[in-house]
């Protein structure tokens, strides 16, 4: 610090940070609580006649609009910054660029960025900010006797402009956790490319490198929340609403203010005196981000809640007041009133006017669906698809049909022999059939017992007949295999259902008796014998969460089946529990039996004759992609091998954006696309000419909506009631893959 920012004897560094924060190595004397009073700092400025001050990048922007709002008369200055200040530093999180732009409020101060964690003695990579800066701020070059490595999970290096997590190497590293063997262990790794016995800190953040060698914070390594399934790294939201002329400061987060409602909320301090167009910072972040990151609602404040270091506290974020967001526009006609009706009960609003958007009050994929099908109890039809495209009640009127007005599928009894479906057929010809299969582990209410489980349990079999299936193998009355379908009662929650006292077992062993009785519910799954499903429910004793494992074969249950039966499971244990009546255990919508015939009638002549078409492009040999063709007795699941990349953020925002509106399709469109021409290109650099023969398999789950006509989907849910939580831990194609003993491992599709 003295060498680089030649800091000496004529300074004064201003003191203002408490002890708590590794940044107080500089500053120990002014009294707690004033280094978050921008009037106070720019007092003790003034009157110590400070030259070197250090900031949070939340409080730098107080201060600077401090200065700007006030003139600074209150602090005595007789210009609109004090004029002994020529160091400024801004570090603690990462600096925004508007923050950054505040070093117009300090002329005689030039702004630098350092950055470091406490483990490696606070800065280690440091930047003077400048008019350039318009984009990311960069966090830097590394100091004197530092190391910086942007580096793979693999601790792989990588190249520029690729994102990775952050190592440091250096003197300065500190020996580890004082009595925290196991996180010294994790955080603070062997160094592979320093001298021998180096090690390299793990910081836990990401970064990339431009290609002047400046790093570039992008946020965290655990920063990213799953949010309809789809990643969301909040930082990135953060760095696009920042971008925006209006926005002086920013966050956001993930709200989580009902139970199963989760939603990304932002909230913006715009600059002093000036008005923020919402509409406007929305339109702005969905030009620059994927749908899925656009935030459903933003917030202004006055100023983003601060915590005792000055750093952003997220818990004191408010909630939004999405209901306010309504328009109330009034409903013109019955399918008006109906659909605004049915908004505002799934959304849990008082009220919904018919042209707010379904998505911008707080709705997601998962919520249309119930829309949908509470829509069709209602009399009305629409699609999953029709919800994202018209959005608004108003508009989902004109685009919707009377119940009565659509061909249904013929009713089929409920039990039965029934067809298997194309990609049933599939999996008999290439798996070991009998361990094909999914679970679910998930967290349970604290008053599930095995009474009430067994009840839901019984009830979960009767309202989804697949459970209860069989398969049966091909004989002489019948051609092929089929599923057999016994009565209700024929497989009951009590022959399902395992039950293993967990309340004396140590939090440290519960993962492995899990894994033990995994691997045992596993075993005891036969198709052949109408085992399709198998419950092991871990009982924690009458206060604790216990743990329910559920086991399916996988000719009864995808991943979107777990959507449809962990809620429905909820709904019959919250009833059992109470000694209400159970839901209704009929299934609205197509049944699986209508859904497998209906693809059974659907082999026409037309479909055959397109299935001939892809079936001689298939026969036609295509050159290996590897030096020797692929072997089927070997080249299976096990040998597989996982190579993972990150592309850089304009090429990402590219492919999730503006692609496939350009061309029409959709990303796996543009990304199988990407992959001919990737192909095609590889093929010419080695010499081979592929022909344009490549086979890709692409693999999906849920239904087709063109493949049988009339079919629609069953609703996700029977209704769980509000306040009840079983919250899944962990999913997966197959447990076996994870078990130290059990079958060995075997390729899974979709059912």
């Amino acid at each position: 610090m003295r060498e680089e920012y030649a800091i000496g004897a004529g300074d004064r560094v201003l003191h203002k940070t408490p002890a708590s924060f590794d940044v107080s190595v500089w500053e120990l004397f002014l009294p707690d609580g004033a280094h978050r009073d921008p009037a106070q700092v720019a007092a003790a400025i003034e009157r110590h006649r400070a030259t070197v001050a250090h900031f949070v990048p939340a409080m730098l922007a107080a201060f600077a609009t401090h200065l700007t709002d006030s003139g600074a008369a209150d602090a005595g200055m007789t210009g609109a910054a004090p004029s002994t200040l020529r160091l400024v530093f801004a570090s603690g999180e990462a600096l925004p660029p508007a923050v950054a732009a505040t070093r117009r409020a300090l002329p005689s101060a030039a702004l630098h960025n350092p950055y470091g964690p406490t483990e490696a003695a606070v800065d280690v990579t440091a930047w003077p900010t400048g008019p350039a800066d318009e984009g990311a701020v960069p966090i830097g070059l590394p100091v004197w006797n530092t190391r910086a490595l942007v580096l793979d999970p693999w601790l792989r290096p990588l190249p520029t402009c690729v994102v990775g997590e952050l190592y440091l190497g250096g003197d300065q590293l500190a020996l580890g956790y004082l009595g925290r063997a196991a996180l010294s262990a994790e955080r603070f790794v062997a160094d592979p490319y320093g001298p021998p016995a180096g090690r390299l800190y793990r910081t836990g953040d990401l970064v990339r490198r431009r290609a002047d060698g400046a790093l570039v914070f992008v946020g965290r390594a655990d920063g990213q929340v799953k949010l309809r399934g789809l990643r969301v790294e909040l930082g990135e939201i953060e760095a696009v609403l920042a971008e925006h002329p209006r926005v002086a400061a920013c966050a956001a987060t993930v709200r989580d203010d009902q139970p199963g409602q989760r939603y990304l909320a932002g909230y913006v301090v715009g600059p002093a005196g000036t008005d923020v167009d919402t509409d406007e910072l929305l339109a702005h972040a969905a030009r620059r981000l994927p749908d899925h990151m656009v935030p459903t609602a933003l917030v202004l404040l006055d100023a983003l809640p601060l915590g005792p270091s000055g750093k952003l506290d997220r818990r004191a974020l408010p909630a939004p007041d999405l209901a306010g967001a309504a328009t109330r526009t009034a409903p013109r006609d019955t399918r008006e009133a109906l659909l605004a009706g049915l908004f505002a009960e799934v959304l849990r609003m008082p009220e919904v006017g018919v042209e707010d958007s379904f998505f911008a009050l707080g709705g997601d994929s998962i919520l249309s669906i119930q829309l949908v099908s509470r829509a069709r109890k209602a009399g009305l039809v629409i699609t999953p698809r029709d919800v994202f495209e018209h959005r608004s009640a108003a508009a989902l009127a004109r685009a919707s049909t009377p119940v009565a007005a659509v061909r249904a599928l013929p009713p089929v009894a409920p039990t039965g022999r029934l067809p298997l479906t194309p990609i049933m057929r599939w999996a008999l010809a290439r798996a070991d059939i009998d361990h094909l299969h999914q679970f679910t582990h998930l967290v349970a209410p604290p008053d599930a017992d095995t009474a009430s489980l067994t009840t839901a349990l019984d009830w979960l079999l009767e309202r989804h007949p697949m459970l209860r299936a069989r398969l049966v193998p091909a004989d002489t009355e019948h051609a092929e295999p089929a599923l057999e379908v016994p009565p209700p009662g024929a497989v009951t929650g009590a022959r399902v259902l395992t039950p293993v006292d967990a309340s004396v077992v140590a939090p440290g062993a519960l993962a492995a008796l899990v894994a033990e009785h995994a691997a045992r519910a596993v075993e005891e799954l036969d198709p052949c014998a109408g085992r399709m499903l198998r419950a092991v429910w871990f009982d924690a004793g009458p206060v604790a969460p216990g743990r329910l494992l559920l086991v399916a074969h996988h000719l009864v249950v995808d991943a979107v089946s777990w959507r449809v039966l962990t809620p429905d499971l909820a709904a019959a244990h919250a009833a059992a529990r109470a000694g209400r009546a159970l839901p209704d255990a009929a299934v609205g919508g197509t049944s699986f039996r209508q859904w497998a015939l209906g693809l059974a009638a659907a082999r026409r002549p037309a479909l055959r004759a397109e299935a001939e078409l892809w079936r001689s492009r298939e026969a036609v040999p295509a050159p290996p992609l590897g030096r020797r063709p692929l072997d089927p007795a070997t080249d299976t699941a096990d040998t597989r091998v996982h190579a993972e990349r990150q592309l850089p953020t304009a090429l990402t925002r590219a492919l999730l954006t503006t692609v496939p509106a350009t061309v029409h399709g959709a990303v796996p469109d543009v990304l199988l696309a990407s992959l001919t021409l990737a192909m095609a290109r590889w093929r010419a650099l080695r010499g081979e000419a592929g022909g344009g023969r490549d086979v890709v398999a692409v693999e999906g789950h849920g239904r087709e909506e063109s493949a049988v006509p009339g079919a629609d989907s069953p609703p996700p849910s029977a209704g769980s009631p509000p306040g009840t939580r079983w919250s899944s831990t962990r999913r997966a194609p197959t447990w076996t893959r994870r078990c130290a003993a059990g079958p060995p491992p075997v390729p899974c599709s979709p059912a």
